[in-house]
């Protein structure tokens, strides 16, 4: 019986695919971000104000 040898996932294949999910996590990251400040933004930067914090940003 001959043993076949496993193929292998060279490492820039494997460097690529860590980098497709990296991005794929950031871009969803920044989606759920720009909606939450689609949806609270006006309440986000009036409480902002109230408490003095502008100054800050």
């Amino acid at each position: 019986m001959q043993h076949r040898p496993r193929p292998t996932v060279t490492l820039a294949w494997r460097r690529m695919a860590i980098a497709v999910f990296g991005l794929s996590g950031l871009a969803l990251l920044s989606a759920f971000t720009f909606a939450g400040w689609s949806a609270h933004g006006a309440a986000i930067l009036s409480t902002v104000m109230q408490t003095g914090l502008s100054w800050c940003l």
